[in-house]
C-alpha cells in the first residue's frame, strides 16, 4: 500500500481557532493556533519559528513521527508521554481512546 502525504489544508482562519481557545489557553506571542487532523479535531499552538514538529502539525495536522504510535499499542490504555514538546503525539493517541499524560520539562 502506497502511503501519500497530502498538505492538510486549514479550513479556519489562525485568528477565528485562536478566538475558539478560552483566554487563560490563547497561544503564546510567536504561536498560533491550528486544528489538527485527528478525529476528533484539537487545537494546538504551534510555534511560526521552523521545526520539525510544529511544521508537520501545520502542513498535514499531525506529527508525522508519531503516526505509528496506535498500532503498537494493543487497546486502549495508559499513554506517557515525557518530554511532550507540543503534546502532538499525546493529542493523537487521545484521539484512539488512550487516558494520556504529557510531560515537557
Amino acid at each position: 500500500a502506497e502511503t501519500r502525504k497530502v498538505p492538510y489544508a486549514m479550513s479556519v482562519k489562525m485568528e477565528e481557532l485562536q478566538a475558539q481557545l478560552p483566554a487563560s489557553s490563547r497561544c503564546p506571542p510567536g504561536a498560533f493556533a491550528v486544528n489538527t487532523s485527528t478525529s476528533p479535531h484539537h487545537l494546538v499552538c504551534v510555534r511560526t519559528q521552523p521545526n520539525f514538529v510544529d511544521d508537520a502539525v501545520k502542513s498535514v495536522g499531525y506529527n508525522t513521527d508519531c503516526q505509528p504510535l496506535p498500532s503498537l499499542a494493543s487497546g486502549p490504555g495508559v499513554f506517557v508521554d515525557i518530554g511532550a514538546n507540543i503534546g502532538s503525539c499525546t493529542l493523537l493517541m487521545a484521539a484512539h481512546g488512550h487516558r494520556t499524560y504529557a510531560f515537557e520539562p
